[in-house]
């Protein structure tokens, strides 16, 4: 452990689990994130507080149900070493993990970017394996995370005859 780091920005979000509980440690119980309502382009910010003691450690989830396509980054900064994990959960928990495992130091950040068909997702905040030194009420606890709604990437899209045009890569798919 580390800290402190500077947070910077209004949550939009503060986690309601009180520190040392487990209200939201499981993909069922996570908190949700209405990122199916944020506008095109623009941010969410979540603060809350994690915990490692006594060979244990906290894990907050978040949830969120997209019904459109949405490319987004989630961007974890910790006062502790972190990590960031985001699931498929549209069939049930646990899920299935999307894009790799983030990790980062103390004070630095995790990002990840995604690009999400329609569905239900959990994002998983935690210590990157650190079970013991960040007790709840010291300032070694918090973080944020931000999650951004980026542009959806478009490419060429050929069909057979030579003819291309500029579409996502669903729209390209559902073309041809």
């Amino acid at each position: 452990p580390t800290g402190p780091c500077t947070f910077a920005g209004t949550p939009d979000l503060v986690e309601a689990e009180p520190c040392g509980s487990a209200d939201n440690s499981d993909c069922l119980l996570g908190e949700t994130l209405p990122l199916n309502s944020i506008p095109a382009l623009s941010t969410y910010l979540v603060s809350g507080n994690v915990y490692g003691e006594c060979n244990l450690r906290d894990i907050d989830y978040y949830t969120f149900t997209l019904t459109s396509e949405r490319n987004l980054q989630f961007d974890l900064k910790g006062q502790f070493g972190s990590q960031l994990i985001v699931r498929d959960i549209s069939g049930g928990c646990p899920g299935v993990a999307v894009g790799t495992t983030i990790t980062a130091l103390p004070c630095s950040t995790a990002t990840l970017s995604q690009l999400l068909q329609p569905g239900t997702y959990t994002v998983l905040v935690t210590t990157n394996a650190i079970f013991n030194n960040i007790p709840c009420g010291s300032s070694l606890t918090a973080y944020q995370l931000l999650v951004t709604d980026l542009a959806i990437p478009t490419g060429a899209c050929c069909a057979l005859d030579g003819s291309c045009s500029e579409l996502t890569a669903s729209q390209c798919a559902a073309s041809f």
